[in-house]
């Protein structure tokens, strides 16, 4: 049954990424992946793992796309400015990069959903 959330929910984070990908900023994906751990309420431990190599996936696959299709190479002059990367090693920054934000979106929603599940059954105490 969890393994079934955890896949549905980055099910989830993989369609909503894809979508906010080709309309809004980078930073509009790290809201979503907040917004989709807080309101799933996985356990810390599963939203940071999720969330890390979702968006680390997302992310690194969008650059290959964008670096196959771009006659600019766009990418490959971004790693000449960052010391000279190719694009490969530019490809693992970039992986690293949506590791490290996915994984700290991931730990601040699921710690904000196990934060708002305990103030729900304290209430409901009362």
């Amino acid at each position: 049954m969890k393994s079934k959330k955890i896949l549905l929910v980055a099910f989830v984070m993989i369609l909503g990424l894809i979508v906010l990908g080709l309309v809004a900023p980078w930073w509009v994906s790290v809201i979503w992946i907040i917004i989709v751990t807080a309101v799933s309420r996985l356990k810390i431990s599963q939203g940071v793992i999720t969330s890390g190599i979702v968006l680390g996936l997302v992310w690194l696959v969008a650059a290959m796309f964008f670096s196959r299709s771009d006659p600019n190479e766009i990418l490959s002059k971004t790693g000449n400015l960052l010391g000279g990367l190719s694009s490969g090693q530019f490809m693992i920054v970039i992986l690293v990069l949506g590791l490290v934000t996915g994984i700290l979106a991931g730990w601040f929603g699921s710690a904000l959903g196990q934060l708002v599940n305990v103030r729900t059954a304290r209430q409901t105490h009362l």
